[in-house]
């Protein structure tokens, strides 16, 4: 993403609505705001990929919400890793 991204999405109708902006935000207003948001501008031959898989909150909702969660459903859902095309075991 760049400075001049968030230009354009903010003069959007939507976005001065829901923000409350009348004027186009100038791209120094874009560059610190990503500066803020601890955006980095750097060069990435394959591409640009975050998860935030190690943040606290990430983590804290996956080991307490996400995963007990998905322990209580696992029983119920099919799964293929096996190579059986069968979704349902024969009793």
């Amino acid at each position: 993403m760049k400075a001049m991204d968030l230009v354009n999405f903010m003069d959007t109708p939507e976005m001065q609505a829901k923000s409350g902006l009348k004027r186009r935000i100038d791209i120094l207003t874009a560059q610190r705001w990503m500066k803020k948001l601890n955006y980095h501008w750097t060069y990435d031959p394959k591409g640009l990929y975050v998860d935030g898989h190690e943040w606290g909150d990430i983590v804290t909702y996956f080991q307490n919400i996400f995963l007990p969660r998905w322990v209580n459903i696992k029983a119920q859902t099919c799964d293929w890793s096996n190579g059986q095309l069968d979704p349902l075991p024969h009793k």
